[in-house]
């Protein structure tokens, strides 16, 4: 579960493939174990080895999106506050969703929704000195709301994206090319709506960076023409 994943979008156009990699961690606020639990055995040790690859890797960016997780590491580590503000400016280390957690969207009523946000806002700016979110982050909760989406749109963010959906409509979405579509809460007063991408398939890694071979990941980058065709 707290593992460096990678999102794989595929574009198809003039017979080329271009393969964007969305490296992320999904990070539960709470699930079988207490968040501190979470923090000290794994989140931690998740962020310090991201943080490593980021001062060694120039070019290698990744994405995060469970601030309580991000407020508990930069008060254990405060001399790495600036140094990430630095890799924020530079557009290597970017904020998504940017609640205080990845709320669920069933049971919260629209209030708890946003006060969640509105405390993990005030805290990526207050800290990091970052004044905006463009891209929604839902990967997991079980089922998605049309609240989510008007108040993504309210909030500026311009794009979200999730997996979960029934295995119907997400192979209704795949197969008819609609993985991708602008999505207008309705009862909200949704003005222009929001860009939604429905993953194909789930939030994880491609088959190079498979758990059992993340040395040889780590070691290979960027893949040869040979590893690609592995995929």
């Amino acid at each position: 579960m707290f593992v460096l994943r990678a999102l794989l979008v595929l574009c198809l156009c003039q017979a080329k493939t271009n393969v964007f990699v969305v490296t992320h961690s999904h990070n539960d606020a709470g699930w079988l174990e207490t968040i501190s639990d979470y923090y000290v055995y794994s989140v931690k040790h998740t962020l310090n080895n991201i943080f490593l690859q980021l001062e060694r890797r120039p070019s290698f960016k990744f994405c995060w999106s469970e601030i309580i997780f991000l407020s508990m590491w930069l008060e254990e580590y405060t001399e790495r506050k600036e140094p990430l503000k630095k890799l924020i400016s530079q557009g290597r280390f970017e904020i998504i969703g940017g609640g205080w957690v990845q709320n669920d969207e069933a049971l919260p009523d629209f209030e708890s929704v946003l006060r969640q946000h509105e405390i993990g806002f005030n805290y990526i700016k207050k800290e990091l000195g970052i004044n905006e979110v463009k891209v929604g982050w839902q990967l997991d909760p079980f089922g998605h709301s049309s609240l989510t989406a008007a108040l993504f749109e309210r909030m500026g963010i311009e794009s979200t994206f999730f997996a979960r959906v029934d295995y119907r409509i997400k192979s209704y979405l795949e197969f008819s090319g609609n993985s991708e579509f602008i999505w207008k809460g309705e009862g909200f007063g949704s003005d222009k709506g929001i860009f939604t991408h429905v993953l194909n398939d789930h939030y994880t890694y491609p088959k190079f960076a498979d758990p059992d071979s993340y040395s040889r990941c780590f070691t290979t980058l960027p893949l040869n023409k040979e590893e690609l065709a592995q995929w």
